[in-house]
C-alpha cells in the first residue's frame, strides 16, 4: 500500500485519515492499541534492510503479546459461568487466597481472591481451581435443554502443602453424579 492509495482512500471518505486504525500506518497502528514498546521492539527484530520485504503479521502479535505480559495486570473472568454450591461448607464464611498479580513482574503484588460456599465455574471445563480442598460432585441440576445450571457438590478441606499450589480439574462426563474432581500438585 502506498500514500497516492492512501490519499484517495482519505479523500472518497473510506477512512477518516492516517491514524484511522484499518490503516496500516504507524498512528493507525497506535489507535488500535498496540503499545509503543512493541513497535520499537519489533523494528529492532527486523533490522534495517535495502531490499523490500513483507513480515508475517503473527511476528508484530508475538512482540504485543511479549510487551503485554510483562506490563498487564492479570484479571479473572467466567465467560460461560456454572454455578457452584459447595453443600458442607459453612454459609456465610468467607476466605481470601492470595493470587499473584504478574507472573513476570513479582513487584506488581499480590491480590485477594474470595473463596465461600457460592462458586462460579466455566461451563465448558466444569471447573479449574486453584483452592486447598478437594470436591466430589452429585447430580447436577439442568436446564430443559439439559446443559447444567447448578453445580451442588461436597468438600471436604485439606491442609495446604508448603510452597505448592494444588489444581483442581474435573473432566466433562456423561454421568453427571461420577465426576469427581481430581486433585493434582503443581
Amino acid at each position: 500500500m502506498s500514500k497516492r492509495f492512501f490519499r484517495r482512500m482519505i479523500a472518497e471518505g473510506i477512512v477518516s485519515g492516517y491514524d484511522d486504525p484499518r490503516l496500516p500506518t504507524l498512528a493507525g497502528v497506535r489507535r488500535r492499541g498496540y503499545p509503543p514498546a512493541a513497535l520499537i521492539n519489533l523494528c529492532k527484530m527486523l533490522g534495517v534492510a535495502k531490499t523490500n520485504s513483507t513480515i508475517d503479521l503473527g511476528l508484530l502479535e508475538h512482540c504485543v503479546r511479549e510487551e503485554l505480559n510483562k506490563n498487564a495486570p492479570r484479571v479473572m473472568g467466567v465467560l460461560r459461568p456454572l454455578r457452584l454450591v459447595i453443600d458442607n461448607y459453612p454459609e456465610g464464611k468467607v476466605e481470601e487466597f492470595d493470587a499473584v498479580n504478574n507472573p513476570e513482574d513479582p513487584l506488581s503484588g499480590t491480590r485477594k481472591v474470595p473463596f465461600s460456599r457460592f462458586c462460579t465455574l466455566n461451563r465448558k471445563t466444569f471447573a479449574r481451581c486453584h483452592r486447598p480442598s478437594t470436591t466430589a460432585c452429585r447430580q447436577a441440576e439442568r436446564s430443559g435443554s439439559g446443559t447444567p445450571t447448578l453445580l451442588p457438590v461436597s468438600g471436604s478441606p485439606r491442609i495446604r502443602r508448603q510452597g505448592k499450589s494444588l489444581k483442581y480439574t474435573a473432566p466433562m462426563t456423561r454421568q453427571p453424579a461420577a465426576a469427581a474432581l481430581r486433585t493434582t500438585a503443581r
